[in-house]
């Protein structure tokens, strides 16, 4: 084979099992042509051996990233519940600003399993995107949103039950 070929093979493949046959295949052919043309030069494999390849896709990247946000959403946002409701004034009083913050994080978190769901259809038919990754994200993000959801329990279900009284319908104008 000519050198022609050899810096033709060297390409970078996307998928990790074009990675693997590239390697099986490909790298032993250019290791030899690579030997027999450089006679007597020492190469550096260490470099080549610390490349870092990805695992996913550069969509599955993102989609891993997204849960990450929504699932500390929702954990940071139980705690400023929590925080809120322990600070704030008894009864149905209005709640306090971390209280109104932490309900915003959690609810925008629970907003992101309705987008988990919508993005493991589109990955049905993507080739980019692993199913298999996003299904797995996406039942992690909501264990750990039912997590965040049962410790603010308390104050999840003061706002909506007010002291055991049920819902309040006061809308403010006397009625």
């Amino acid at each position: 084979m000519g050198s022609s070929d050899a810096k033709s093979r060297k390409f970078k493949s996307k998928s990790k099992a074009m990675r693997q046959w590239k390697e099986k295949y490909y790298d032993k052919e250019n290791s030899q042509v690579e030997s027999k043309n450089n006679s007597g030069k020492t190469e550096n494999k260490s470099k080549e051996n610390t490349e870092i390849k990805p695992t996913h896709s550069e969509s599955n990247l993102q989609h891993i990233g997204m849960n990450k946000v929504f699932i500390a959403a929702a954990f940071i946002g139980s705690i400023l519940m929590v925080l809120g409701y322990s600070w704030g004034p008894e009864g149905c009083e209005d709640s306090t600003i971390f209280e109104g913050l932490g309900k915003m994080l959690i609810f925008m978190s629970l907003f992101g399993a309705v987008v988990n769901i919508f993005i493991l259809f589109v990955s049905f038919s993507d080739k980019d995107f692993n199913s298999a990754v996003v299904l797995g994200w996406g039942v992690l993000h909501a264990l750990c949103w039912f997590v965040a959801a049962a410790i603010a329990s308390d104050a999840l279900l003061s706002d909506a039950w007010c002291n055991g009284n049920g819902p309040s319908y006061d809308i403010g104008a006397g009625f």
